[in-house]
């Protein structure tokens, strides 16, 4: 008989909740929603969506995201979250407000719309940010939360994960990049669930940016 998998509720967070976060709330839902309870909030949100991410979200992922409005963070600092991830630079530092003491992430992206130029120039800087947003949310998606898993995760990610601020070549191969961000992610997830600690990190995606690659600190 399979044993049901555990639910966990994870609130994605950005600056003005009308692009990077709406993408990350609703791929996530596209991606986990047999696993994860998705939402999204801003630091200081729009109001307002941006039609580009809702443009995007309905014709490159076919995801209805109509129903998505821009709201603040505060709508959930008083409930349950076992994850954070803040997808801004900006909404870092209110990551660490909340408390319950969930699993913060930090995962930034750059801002679409501040790309200018002509409407396909604008909306393909929205989908190549969605893109890596799902690439990222595909790998979170399929860890294993179980405790026996997650010790192996952590034995692992001892002898695998770069030290803190360790450089990586400007021009590794991609496949040594995916190993390094999948080993990374294992590893800070992994050992935040296993020790249900206020676990931090900050790691710009190797894929996006491929000169550095941060470790990570642990806040008991």
């Amino acid at each position: 008989m399979a044993i049901p998998r555990q639910r966990f509720t994870m609130l994605f967070l950005c600056t003005w909740n009308a692009a990077r976060s709406i993408f990350a709330e609703y791929l996530m839902r596209d991606l986990g929603s047999d696993r994860f309870d998705s939402f999204s909030a801003g630091v200081k949100p729009r109001g307002e969506v941006s039609p580009i991410t809702l443009k995007v979200l309905k014709e490159k992922f076919q995801i209805d995201a109509s129903d998505a409005r821009s709201k603040s963070w505060e709508e959930f600092k008083d409930r349950h979250l076992d994850f954070i991830v803040s997808v801004s630079e900006q909404a870092e530092e209110t990551s660490h407000a909340f408390p319950d003491k969930p699993i913060l992430a930090h995962w930034p992206y750059d801002d679409p719309s501040l790309v200018r130029g002509s409407p396909g120039k604008v909306e393909s800087a929205y989908f190549r940010i969605a893109s890596r947003i799902r690439y990222r949310l595909q790998l979170f998606n399929n860890l294993s939360l179980r405790s026996r898993w997650l010790i192996a995760v952590v034995s692992e990610g001892f002898s695998l994960c770069l030290s803190k601020n360790e450089k990586v070549s400007r021009q590794p191969k991609r496949r040594s990049l995916q190993r390094l961000q999948v080993c990374h992610d294992f590893f800070n997830i992994g050992i935040g669930v296993l020790f249900r600690k206020r676990w931090h990190f900050s790691f710009n995606s190797a894929l996006d940016n491929q000169s550095h690659v941060s470790g990570a600190d642990l806040e008991l």
